[in-house]
């Protein structure tokens, strides 16, 4: 994940040196917290057809969340995103709400409508127990940088709200919910069960793997980690310089350097499972890159940044 641009002033030095990448990049984490401590940044999950930020910070969970993201575009409304970053500061010039999101998709749709299935509509029960939204805000950032903006109130009611908007190509859509009904529970939380978006009546496809990429929302410091729809995390990805995820060109499988930089995982996001990893010595820092859509290429430098062999894994089996 590349988090400075330090690595540009000599990158010899801090490719053959990881503790002194480690060391920048820690400095620069201190100085964006530093100047950035008033307000929380955004978390967010991300695979190759769309990126959602969240207004929730979680960079201090030991995990992602019980009931993440993914689970409000799943299509089982038994499954909910409960938001989990309780008592806890958003960024204020991002989201007018604690409770927001921003779809980006990777290339502008056109769209006009959305469908929101309010609170957790596992059960009736559960649907009283637990916040419903009863104002929301829609905001389409349209390519010419234009805004148009929608708000309106939502009934009481389980099962689906549909929400009519403006028919134009987005750039991204954020989305805020601005007013609640409480629930009658001790320990209730703001649900959303399920979250559509369509144009001319038919629902967009979210294309969405079983694995995607997760960041905490730590002051653009955070780490990037593989996590299961339900946020069960199964990896992580370095945060030395120059290092990040990185996506074949099909959206099948996706490749990453573990946190300790001694192996490079590959995994099928479809299938929802990590395929192979390949072990290095610790800290030995190898690089990765999809030569084509089934062919990953791994590159193993020495001390002096001189790529001293390269290794080519071919999917399925990446043997």
């Amino acid at each position: 994940m590349k988090l400075v641009q330090a690595g540009q002033v000599n990158q010899n030095l801090i490719f053959s040196d990881p503790e002194y990448s480690m060391r920048i990049s820690l400095i620069a984490c201190l100085i964006v917290a530093f100047y950035n401590f008033a307000d929380a940044a955004p978390s967010r999950v991300w695979w190759p057809q769309w990126e959602i930020q969240s207004s929730e910070e979680l960079y201090d969970e030991t995990k992602y969340t019980s009931y993440p993201i993914p689970l409000m575009l799943d299509g089982d409304p038994k499954t909910a995103w409960v938001y989990s970053a309780k008592k806890r500061k958003y960024d204020k010039q991002i989201f007018a709400s604690p409770y927001g999101f921003i779809f980006t998709p990777s290339t502008p749709l056109t769209l006009d409508s959305l469908r929101l299935m309010n609170g957790q509509n596992l059960s009736r029960a559960r649907f009283l127990a637990n916040h419903r939204a009863l104002k929301i805000r829609v905001t389409q950032e349209l390519p010419d940088k234009k805004k148009v903006t929608t708000e309106t109130k939502l009934s009481d009611t389980m099962g689906w709200h549909a929400i009519k908007l403006p028919r134009h190509k987005t750039k991204s859509l954020k989305i805020e919910l601005l007013d609640f009904k409480r629930g009658n529970s001790k320990n209730s939380d703001v649900c959303i069960s399920e979250l559509e978006l369509r144009d001319n009546g038919k629902k967009i496809d979210w294309r969405m793997p079983r694995l995607l990429m997760f960041t905490d929302g730590f002051l653009g410091c955070d780490a990037s980690y593989l996590i299961t729809r339900h946020g069960r995390v199964l990896d992580g990805i370095a945060t030395d310089v120059g290092y990040e995820d990185k996506w074949n060109s099909s959206g099948r499988y996706a490749a990453g350097l573990n946190g300790g930089g001694n192996y490079v995982w590959i995994a099928d996001v479809w299938s929802g499972k990590t395929i192979r990893e390949i072990k290095y010595p610790e800290n030995s820092w190898p690089d990765y890159k999809w030569r084509n859509a089934q062919t990953l290429v791994i590159e193993e430098p020495n001390k002096e940044n001189k790529i001293v062999r390269r290794r080519y894994f071919k999917a399925p089996n990446f043997g």
